[in-house]
C-alpha cells in the first residue's frame, strides 16, 4: 500500500494475501494441468505435493528509496496467477506516479527493479515452463521408465529365445535336405541373432546346397565367422571348411 502520499488500495492487498496464502490443491491442480498437456492426453498421472514442499516464487523488488512510500507486492507464483500479474502491473503504476510527482525520492535503480520484476512475471506466464515441472516430470516418469526397462529386457530374453527357435527348426528341416545342388536349404539366422539376408549383397542366400558350395573364399570366410565367432579357422583346409559350414547350416551334404 501507498504510506504517503497515494491513497492505499485495502482491495489489492487483500488480493495479494490471498495469493500468499493459496493452497495445496491449487498446486496439485496446476501439475496435473501441465502433465496432461505436455504429456500424453487423460494419461492419469497421480501425484501429489504436499503444502511443505517449496514452490519456486518470484522474489519481488527489494523497494530499496521506494519503500518508505510504496509497499512491494508479494512473491509471485510459477506461473504467475492473473493476480500476480496485477500486481506486478500496479506496483510499476505506483512506483511511476509517485516518481513524476516526486522525481528525488525514487532512485533510477528503484524504478528499474519494479519494471524488471513486471517483465519476469510476464516472462513466466503459462506459456512457459514452470521451474517445478522438469523435476515434478521426472518423478512421475520414474514408474514409466522402470517400466518400460523391464519391457525391453523382456524383449530382449524374447528375441533370444525367438533366434534359437528359428535357428533350430531351420536345422531341423535342412537335416532332411538332399546332398545335391539344387536340394532346397532354409536359411539360418547367424547366433548373434543377425539374418543373412542383413548383409546382401555382400552376403549370397544360402538357400540352396550347391550356393554353399558356389561360395568364393572371401564369401565362405566371412559366413564362417559369423557362424563360429570364437573359432579361428587359419591352416583348416578348403573341405573342412565347407563341412562346417554344412554344420551350421544342419545339412548332411559335403564339399
Amino acid at each position: 500500500m501507498l504510506r504517503s502520499p497515494v491513497p492505499t488500495k485495502p482491495a489489492r492487498d487483500a488480493t495479494r494475501l490471498d495469493v500468499v496464502t493459496r493452497s495445496s490443491s491449487t498446486i496439485n491442480d496446476q501439475l496435473q494441468h501441465y502433465l496432461c498437456r505436455s504429456l500424453i492426453h487423460n494419461l492419469p498421472f497421480d501425484i501429489q505435493i504436499s503444502a511443505m514442499d517449496p514452490v519456486p516464487v518470484i522474489p519481488p523488488p527489494a523497494g530499496g528509496s521506494a519503500l518508505p512510500f510504496i509497499v512491494p507486492p508479494p512473491p509471485s507464483q510459477i506461473p504467475p496467477t492473473d493476480a500476480n500479474i496485477s500486481n506486478a502491473h500496479d506496483y510499476v503504476m505506483d512506483v511511476t506516479r509517485f516518481r513524476r510527482t516526486n522525481p528525488d525520492l525514487i532512485a533510477d535503480v528503484d524504478y528499474a527493479d519494479a519494471v524488471r520484476y513486471e517483465s519476469t512475471v510476464l516472462a513466466n506466464t503459462e506459456a512457459a515452463e514452470p521451474a517445478w515441472f522438469q523435476p515434478a516430470l521426472q518423478i512421475a516418469l520414474g514408474p514409466i521408465t522402470n517400466l518400460l526397462n523391464t519391457i525391453q529386457g523382456r524383449l530382449d530374453v524374447f528375441q533370444i529365445r525367438q533366434t534359437e527357435l528359428i535357428r533350430t527348426i531351420s536345422k531341423s528341416i535342412n537335416s532332411d535336405a538332399g546332398t545335391g545342388d539344387n536340394a532346397p536349404l532354409q536359411i539360418v539366422p547367424f547366433p548373434d541373432g543377425t539374418h543373412p539376408s542383413d548383409f546382401v549383397p555382400l552376403l549370397p542366400l544360402l538357400d540352396t546346397v550347391g550356393s554353399v558350395r558356389g561360395l568364393t573364399a572371401q564369401q565362405r570366410g566371412q559366413y564362417l565367422h559369423r557362424y563360429y565367432p570364437n573359432v579361428n579357422f587359419v591352416g583348416v583346409t578348403l573341405e573342412q571348411r565347407v563341412r562346417r559350414l554344412f554344420e551350421a547350416l544342419g545339412c548332411r551334404a559335403r564339399a
